[in-house]
């Protein structure tokens, strides 16, 4: 198979990445909000926000809008919003955003760190409200880079809780009835390393994808595929070049 790389036409000069698509709509996270004066101090950027851009197809060659803030706006605030996952049925949205009382501050643990928190959203009139945050979120650790089971059964997530087995681990829960979550689960040492693993994505056909640098990769964070999910004792493949390069390689997503 041949591939074709292409920059897409809406990347700004500030950070730009984390795509996921449904119904003609590209979501993605954007540091792009100069009008947010506060700064994040680790690369003096504007905080992130999550950004929508319409999609046409238009004789097999794709056409994009002007991206423009996510419908919703209690999800974006003056600090990190990335990462969503959204549901078959586009009722229920996943999505990472920094942990932020509801005093719109942010909130901190005993050694002044902020952490990640992964939140939910229900589709209300085309909108996005009721924001709730998820119960396996804590204080002390991140949680976030949600991705969703092709059944939308299980919720994926990256997290560097106490227990894990490197820096950031992947874990799972099952989403029950009455939008409860079983305990995390850890998915062990057939995908998780000594290093970081992040931004899980769960194809049609339960193919897991994932970024890590655990591996003996390209460099840095290398986007690795394992089959998992039907197998428990699959290894994990490099999807190699053009996917990966010498430098981070990450947030795939497959628009199938």
């Amino acid at each position: 198979k041949k591939f074709r790389t292409e920059l897409l036409p809406f990347n700004s000069e500030y950070s730009d990445f984390g795509t996921f698509v449904y119904d003609n709509e590209l979501y993605f996270a954007s540091a792009r909000n100069t009008d947010i004066k506060k700064k994040y101090g680790w690369n003096d950027e504007p905080f992130l926000d999550i950004y929508q851009v319409n999609v046409k197809n238009n004789d097999g060659k794709r056409e994009f809008g002007s991206p423009d803030f996510i419908k919703a706006k209690k999800i974006n605030t003056d600090y990190h919003e990335a990462s969503i996952a959204i549901t078959n049925d586009g009722k229920t949205l996943y999505f990472t955003r920094d942990n932020v009382n509801k005093r719109n501050k942010l909130g901190y643990d005993k050694k002044g760190t902020s952490h990640l928190k992964l939140y939910r959203a229900s589709l209300v009139d085309d909108k996005w409200e009721n924001i709730v945050e998820l119960p396996f979120n804590d204080n002390y650790n991140s949680t976030g880079h949600p991705a969703l089971s092709a059944d939308n059964k299980i919720l994926y997530f990256v997290s560097d809780r106490e227990g894990g087995i490197g820096q950031t681990d992947i874990y799972e829960v099952d989403i029950l009835e009455d939008n409860s979550y079983s305990d995390p689960r850890n998915l062990g040492d057939r995908i998780n390393t000594e290093g970081r693993e992040m931004f899980p994505f769960v194809s049609k056909d339960s193919i897991m994808y994932f970024s890590s640098d655990g591996y003996l990769g390209l460099g840095l964070l290398d986007i690795y595929k394992s089959n998992i999910i039907k197998d428990e004792d699959a290894e994990p493949v490099n999807i190699g070049a053009p996917y990966n390069s010498g430098y981070d390689d990450f947030a795939y997503f497959k628009n199938e």
